[in-house]
């Protein structure tokens, strides 16, 4: 399962701060276990399971209020989500794909009129072009968010356990810049981003380092430079026998 933004301000909103300890257990629980666009298909007696507690599941509903919709199917969509997990939606970002697919299947296209944005195409003469400054600046604020949210995914994937990589301690302006920078790339029909956590995830911690080097260890700077996500998915840092690394050969970039 994919990872996902939490708000950790939700503890001082008023409504999540005035639920019941097992309500709040069901509200974390389907924010975790819901699809790309915010619908679950809720299994009661696994979802009690899984919490290690009973759920009045119809309490929990009343409390969630205009928060939670049953559908006609009887999956539950969560209104929110979409917003605090995307912000605007594009069908021309790759990484919003299953969010369409499940909108398409769930018949949710009334619920996100409004959020989904295209590429427009202006020509540059001074009769056609018009600039709104509120909505630039609504449009900064959201970059802003997003490119936070991603600093935030990126430095918790790098420094999970058991990757065997040296831990990134802050992101440095630089870092910041290359993070940005690769995120506007794409590797064949795939973003950086998504072939970054497939690597990340499959591919670390690397069998070897530097051919027996037990000195070297992947840093922050060294995933970020152009390329180096692009070798690892077709397997150069593979130093195992019959790695494509060529382990006496190869020089890694530092």
């Amino acid at each position: 399962m994919a990872k996902r933004f939490t708000d950790n301000a939700k503890w001082c909103d008023p409504w999540y701060r005035k639920l019941s300890p097992l309500n709040k257990l069901a509200w974390l629980y389907i924010t975790d276990n819901c699809d790309a666009a915010g619908v679950i298909d809720l299994d009661d007696e696994l979802a009690n399971f899984q919490i290690g507690c009973t759920i009045d599941w119809h309490d929990f509903m009343l409390a969630a209020s205009d928060r939670l919709e049953r559908l006609e199917s009887g999956k539950i969509y969560i209104t929110t989500f979409i917003d605090f997990q995307y912000g605007k939606l594009s069908k021309s970002c790759s990484g919003h794909n299953n969010v369409f697919k499940s909108i398409k299947k769930h018949n949710l296209s009334d619920r996100v009129v409004g959020r989904v944005v295209d590429r427009v195409a202006h020509r540059d003469t001074e009769k056609d072009i018009y600039i709104d400054k509120d909505k630039d600046k609504d449009k900064d604020k959201d970059n802003r968010d997003s490119n936070k949210k991603y600093e935030m995914l990126f430095l918790e994937a790098w420094n999970s356990p058991g990757r065997n990589v040296r831990a990134i301690r802050s992101m440095t302006e630089k870092r910041r810049r290359s993070l940005l920078a690769r995120l506007s790339e794409k590797i064949g029909e795939q973003s950086w981003w998504e072939v970054f956590s497939d690597v990340i995830e499959t591919k670390f911690p690397l069998q070897t380092t530097l051919a027996g080097d037990s000195t070297w260890l992947p840093d922050g700077d060294w995933i970020l430079k152009p390329g180096v996500v692009a070798s690892i998915a077709e397997g150069k840092f593979d130093w195992t026998p019959g790695g494509n690394g060529k382990a006496k050969q190869e020089v890694v970039p530092i």
